[in-house]
């Protein structure tokens, strides 16, 4: 894709499937890509565009953890078993995305909010289960990879 000249800012993500792949682009270069996109390695592909993917479900691992707060860094380094402070970095490198959005570190997620991080994957905050004994808060991330 990016050797079609387009700015990695107008290309999203790509899933692949057993008869394909389906690639998220922005309006104003899906024309081009559909016109342009012939050969992929050596391999020679046909793009077609589609406006329905209601029927292109990702599916991730569901995951129960315990965090101490919904901050995007510490449910980042829960979700990715990093510390704090790698997380941290990843975030000040704008390397990670709330719904689509460069955030901070201090945001707080909210049931649904999907979290991009840049060659690391995605998680979803699917549901605030309560607290624990401790005074944490037990959450269900979808974790993609």
């Amino acid at each position: 894709m990016l050797g079609l000249g387009l700015d990695r800012g107008k290309i999203g993500d790509i899933q692949l499937s057993e008869t394909g792949a389906v690639m998220y682009v922005s309006n104003e270069v899906a024309d081009f890509i559909q016109e342009s996109l012939h050969e992929v390695g050596r391999t020679t592909v046909t793009a077609a565009r589609h406006q329905d993917t209601a029927d292109i479900k990702a599916t991730g691992i569901m995951k129960r953890v315990t965090v101490a707060s919904l901050r995007l860094d510490t449910v980042i380094s829960t979700a990715l078993h990093l510390s704090r402070t790698k997380a941290a970095a990843l975030i000040d490198a704008e390397k990670v995305y709330v719904n689509w959005a460069i955030a901070k570190k201090t945001y707080q997620l909210a049931i649904g909010d999907i979290v991009t991080i840049r060659g690391a994957g995605r998680v979803r905050l699917d549901e605030i289960i309560g607290h624990t004994k401790k005074d944490r808060i037990a959450i269900n991330i979808e974790i993609f990879a």
